[in-house]
């Protein structure tokens, strides 16, 4: 059995422990972020983990392919420790902060045709 399949029984049989100490590593972060931060594409009030879905940040990709967190931002924070080392890395990748909203809308792949297209089609013309 690989890491990951490893990784992926012990969540099963301990989903309480699991969520605990992602939670953990969760508030080490907290502080490394501003308090409130704000979207960037609205302006929208936002903070770490709020626990609800419209207020809290969302971390976006910008897609320069030169990231060392390739996977979810949020994902990768609950399974590190805070550490300088790890504040590095993060602030290499230069994530995007959104709001719910602006993150389900603005696509992961082809953002610049995607704004082109908008952009042609608020002026009135047709593709």
């Amino acid at each position: 059995m690989n890491k990951k399949e490893l990784s992926k029984k012990y969540y099963r049989a301990n989903p309480e422990r699991v969520r605990k100490y992602e939670k953990m590593l969760l508030d080490e972060w907290r502080s490394f972020f501003p308090s409130p931060s704000y979207c960037q594409i609205c302006g929208k009030e936002l903070y770490f983990n709020s626990g609800n879905i419209n207020t809290s940040i969302h971390f976006d990709h910008r897609c320069n392919g030169n990231e060392l967190i390739k996977s979810s931002p949020t994902q990768w924070l609950k399974n590190n420790r805070r550490t300088p080392e790890k504040e590095k890395i993060w602030s290499s990748c230069k994530f995007g902060i959104l709001c719910n909203k602006h993150n389900r809308v603005l696509p992961t792949r082809n953002r610049k045709e995607f704004v082109n297209k908008l952009l042609r089609y608020i002026e009135g013309e047709s593709s």
